[in-house]
């Protein structure tokens, strides 16, 4: 009798464990298996070429503020926005600005100051027919700096003061080159683009009688 009671009793423990374990098993939390998000390991060119393409962004730095054999490691997962950007180039010695859609990298000397940039802004025109030239390229001469026109023919285009008196030229397929110099203040300007013809030889064409090529 007492060994039926024993059986009976290590039965009921035996159950009570296995509710116990299945009730622990189903309250634990699920490991995730998400994985981490990748990193990329990026020179700087094809970091600004990336930026560039997924974000639409255009860039304009100082080629010696950052050396094209630096690597970056960036987590593209991240939600772009300008705090992220500029973190990825900032330190020391580097600076990072934004106009529009437009990123400058440039060296940092002293605190930044708004005296320390000029902006050249304004429009640029076919000078024939006064209508606004989308996509003219923009540049600082010998530097790989620029921009380009909207499609209204607006631009906005922020130097270091260091360059002034250096050659800006705007360029459009189709126009004559027009070159003006960094101003000493912020500049409005308007810009006319004259067509570009190139004079051919003249060709003449005659007709010939083909029974008396033959």
């Amino acid at each position: 009798m007492q060994s039926n009671k024993n059986i009976r009793h290590n039965q009921l423990l035996l159950q009570l464990l296995l509710w116990i374990f299945i009730f622990v098993a189903q309250a634990a939390p699920a490991q995730s298996h998400t994985p981490s998000a990748s990193k990329d390991t990026l020179s700087f060119k094809a970091l600004i070429d990336s930026l560039s393409r997924r974000y639409n962004l255009s860039f304009a730095y100082d080629a010696l503020a950052i050396s094209d054999d630096s690597l970056f490691c960036v987590d593209f997962s991240r939600a772009p926005d300008k705090r992220w950007i500029a973190s990825l180039f900032e330190n020391d010695s580097v600076e990072v600005s934004f106009i529009g859609s437009q990123v400058i990298i440039g060296r940092l000397q002293g605190a930044p100051s708004l005296p320390e940039v000029i902006k050249i802004y304004g429009l640029v025109k076919d000078a024939a027919i006064n209508e606004a030239l989308a996509m003219v390229n923009i540049s600082l001469e010998g530097e790989p700096l620029g921009t380009s026109t909207n499609d209204a023919g607006a631009f906005e285009f922020k130097l270091p003061r260091s360059f002034q008196g250096r050659r800006i030229v705007f360029s459009s397929l189709g126009f004559a080159n027009i070159y003006m110099e960094v101003p000493a203040n912020d500049t409005l300007v308007d810009i006319g683009m004259k067509s570009l013809s190139i004079p051919l030889p003249e060709v003449q064409v005659m007709y010939r009688d083909p029974m008396k090529i033959m």
